[in-house]
């Protein structure tokens, strides 16, 4: 008795683990792991993405990333960046969405380490998407993207897989290539 009433009681905190009337989330928090390769300068670090619905179309996303280099030369560059911008998704059928964004975005570089102060910058980026819900439990992603920081433009491809593992928790990937970097990510999902 006591292991049943143990079971609905985790259950009920954290969501069936079978997702059979699961829909495409836009209201969430993920933390993550990226390690990129950007014109050769090797970069990885922690970061965090937040995505709310303002109403059943329009979303509003917002990151950041804390960055650091490998050793050149014994010093490390550090490297942050923030976003905010505003999504729109459009249904396609039950289990697909196209998605449309843009997002002003900031970054900021210390070189210190090597003599060359700190840098800061502003830009935007576009991205037009689909996502997808391959199973009750698997969603995928693919976007394009085209980003403008301080007249340095580029575009880019990014895909990624998500697994549900409850309708709160969700674990993904995801690889991304653009004019001048690739890189992947991991993290954890808390959907809300």
């Amino acid at each position: 008795m006591k292991k049943s009433v143990f079971a609905i009681a985790i259950a009920a905190a954290l969501g069936t683990t079978t997702l059979s009337a699961q829909e495409l989330n836009y209201d969430y928090i993920e933390v993550g792991y990226t390690a990129m390769d950007a014109d050769g300068l090797e970069v990885d670090g922690i970061g965090a993405n937040f995505s709310v619905s303002l109403t059943d179309d329009i979303f509003l996303i917002s990151s950041i990333q804390d960055l650091e280099s490998d050793e050149i030369f014994g010093a490390k560059l550090d490297l942050q960046t923030y976003s905010v911008g505003l999504g729109y998704r459009a249904g396609l059928s039950d289990v697909t969405d196209a998605t449309f964004s843009a997002s002003w975005m900031r970054g900021e570089i210390d070189g210190n380490n090597f003599g060359l102060g700190s840098y800061s910058g502003t830009g935007y980026d576009l991205s037009v998407g689909l996502r997808h819900l391959l199973a009750p439990q698997l969603e995928l992603a693919g976007n394009v993207t085209y980003s403008d920081f301080e007249g340095a433009d580029g575009t880019g491809l990014e895909i990624g897989a998500l697994y549900h593992i409850t309708p709160v928790i969700s674990v993904g990937v995801g690889y991304n290539v653009a004019d001048e970097s690739d890189g992947w990510k991991a993290g954890v999902r808390l959907n809300f």
